[in-house]
């Protein structure tokens, strides 16, 4: 007998069971997380204990008494850029939530019925910075100025295609605040109401957080994962999986803009 054969079946025995056992073990750690991420998302989706056609979804996104206002005397920079990415997050919601119910069409919206993803951004933006009452001091921090919107070739290209609307806040050379092909960690790091440019499409960045399995509402929340609003599809709100993009992070660009061309100082 060739004792040479026998331990050699033996070892690729011992080493194929391991290699299963591991695959295995792997296997159910990534089932055990998906069931409590599972269980993280229908607390924070529903408001009741029912599941499925029954549960009452969680819409506090779309209640206009949910806006944080911001405190002018006293918020940095910083958190009224945070803010104001926050809200216009949550108009943008809302607006196309009112196309994909049906309330209103986007003709009536934007006057145009196709490509309206560039006017849909740029009519949340106008709004959240009325609804937090930028005054004149502060007034040329906004993203979408009317004096440099208006008549500018630059402006009106960008509301046709994502890649112009990127080259719009590439003019202003605020550092740190575009990112092309985001990794992972960078998505943890980038504020609510950032822009996502995916092909010639745009997209708005609600935050981490949680959704329905129907895509219908979004809960903010830092367990969740990142998450996208859109005008495109049926669902109005995804998880963030792309790995080609480019993100511009307004709430930043307002933020640098506040403290070195306004220069506002709040201590």
């Amino acid at each position: 007998m060739d004792i040479r054969k026998i331990l050699k079946s033996g070892v690729v025995t011992h080493m194929s069971a391991a290699l299963v056992g591991y695959l295995m073990a792997l296997s159910l750690i990534g089932i055990g997380k998906d069931v409590k991420f599972n269980k993280r998302q229908d607390v924070a989706v529903y408001t009741t204990d029912a599941r499925g056609r029954g549960a009452q979804l969680n819409r506090d996104i779309f209640d206009s008494g949910t806006f944080e206002l911001i405190a002018w005397r006293h918020n940095t920079n910083q958190r009224v850029g945070e803010v104001l990415g926050k809200t216009a997050a949550q108009e943008f919601a809302m607006d196309i939530d009112s196309l994909k119910s049906g309330s209103a069409t986007a003709s009536q919206m934007y006057g145009d019925e196709r490509d309206y993803c560039g006017e849909a951004i740029v009519r949340a933006y106008n709004d959240a910075v009325s609804r937090q009452r930028f005054r004149r001091a502060n007034i040329r921090a906004v993203p979408f100025p009317a004096d440099r919107c208006d008549s500018s070739d630059v402006f009106k290209r960008a509301m046709k295609n994502a890649k112009h609307l990127v080259k719009y806040f590439e003019r202003d050379s605020v550092p740190n605040s575009i990112i092309v092909n985001p990794e992972k960690t960078d998505m943890g790091k980038i504020s609510a109401g950032s822009i996502i440019r995916h092909g010639r499409h745009a997209y708005m960045y609600m935050g981490i957080g949680y959704i329905d399995k129907h895509g219908q509402t979004f809960v903010a929340d830092s367990r969740g994962l990142p998450v996208i609003a859109s005008s495109d599809g049926k669902k109005l709100f995804e998880y963030f999986d792309w790995s080609r993009c480019t993100v511009v992070d307004v709430p930043k660009i307002v933020e640098y803009k506040l403290q070195h061309d306004v220069q506002r100082h709040v201590r």
